[in-house]
């Protein structure tokens, strides 16, 4: 996959045992390596050769409630 803009969007809507849901993505390149914690590992170098690749992040959403075991 390629990236090609700072921040780009897929959703994914799907059913489960009759339950309508949707999973949105969201992928992109790292600008702001403090935003994905590297600043909290205290290795500024880290943080700093972070920026530029790339991160993702991932919503779900369902119709249906988890019953707990």
């Amino acid at each position: 996959m390629t990236i090609d803009s700072p921040e780009s969007t897929t959703t994914v809507e799907y059913v489960l045992r009759g339950q309508p849901g949707r999973v949105v993505i969201r992928y992109g390149l790292n600008d702001d390596p403090s935003r994905w914690g590297y600043n909290l590992l205290g290795i500024e170098p880290l943080a700093e050769r972070s920026r530029g690749f790339p991160v993702v992040t991932a919503e779900v959403a369902t119709a249906a409630e988890a019953t707990p075991v």
